[in-house]
């Protein structure tokens, strides 16, 4: 199953025959961004930017909930957490009982505690709480979680890789720059999504339309629209495309979205799958069926 995060909801995919199966819809949700599977739950978990109970109907409100989506054919969004004080969440990664949640604005990642129930740690990158490097991609690749600095194309885009072990989930505040080593990525600006790809990591450079091998600095992709959103299953390659438009109409229902089907080996485009009045497409997951019962 492929789980595809949208501005207007999660579509879900039939992975082998490529194909629509259904689509999840959040109340109050003004998009929903990351999306991760959790072993610790044994559900694909997805988070949602809410709007705001006090302010106008486009604010966005200072937390956000992850939910799970239920069995179909309901497809129901069940809610898990809402976790306090993620300004603008973007994409998020599961280690354990941990969520690990961007909160970009701040320059930051929440740590989550799913058993406890509440938020435990943020690591810091850098010393200033404000929007700079553009906290935006996460993953976690054996025993590492991979940070995307998106650096707002103010300077090239990197990846801060940061051992697990160095983490401490007791201390409120850790600084995952200090205990982490960059990655750079020369030439790069407006990166999103880190996905392990045999020997090296796929990320796409979404305002050029390309998905690029980070460690060669080689082009894999290019020539598409918006690029973000990637996943892989077996020797395939599936990624997200939005059609490019002013920011204010980014998220419109009137806008479709994509999943676009790529060979691995040879990059070379194989199939795509429509996403009707998605708007943006965020973030991909593709979730192995033997794990999932009840989605198809």
């Amino acid at each position: 199953m492929i789980f595809t995060a949208t501005s207007n909801g999660v579509y879900l995919a039939d992975a082998e025959n490529s194909r629509m199966v259904g689509k999840v819809s959040i109340a109050r949700s003004l998009e929903i961004f990351g999306i991760c599977w959790s072993d610790y739950l044994g559900k694909p978990l997805f988070a949602s930017r809410n709007r705001s109970w006090l302010y106008p109907i486009k604010k966005k409100s200072p937390s956000c909930n992850l939910y799970t989506i239920s069995e179909g054919p309901e497809y129901t969004p069940i809610l898990v957490a809402r976790v306090r004080n993620v300004h603008d969440v973007h994409q998020i990664a599961a280690c354990g009982s941990f969520v690990y949640l961007t909160d970009t604005t701040r320059n930051r990642i929440v740590v989550y505690n799913v058993e406890k129930g509440k938020t435990v740690s943020t690591i810091d990158i850098g010393d200033e709480r404000k929007d700079i490097n553009h906290v935006n991609a996460l993953c976690v690749d054996k025993n590492f979680l991979l940070v995307g600095l998106n650096n707002r194309g103010n300077k090239d885009a990197q990846i801060l890789k940061i051992n697990l072990d160095r983490l401490d989930d007791s201390r409120k505040n850790q600084r995952g720059d200090l205990i982490g080593e960059s990655i750079e990525l020369p030439n790069r600006v407006h990166t999103h999504d880190i996905l392990p790809y045999k020997d090296d990591y796929l990320v796409s450079a979404s305002h050029d339309g390309i998905i690029f091998k980070a460690k060669s600095n080689m082009d894999c992709v290019a020539g598409g629209g918006w690029v973000r959103g990637l996943a892989k299953t077996g020797n395939t390659l599936w990624a997200g495309e939005s059609k490019k438009a002013e920011r204010n109409m980014r998220h419109s229902s009137e806008l479709s979205g994509a999943v676009n089907i790529y060979d691995g080996d040879t990059f070379e485009r194989i199939g795509s799958i429509e996403l009707p009045g998605a708007g943006q497409v965020n973030d991909l997951l593709f979730v192995d069926d033997k794990l999932l019962t009840g989605y198809h």
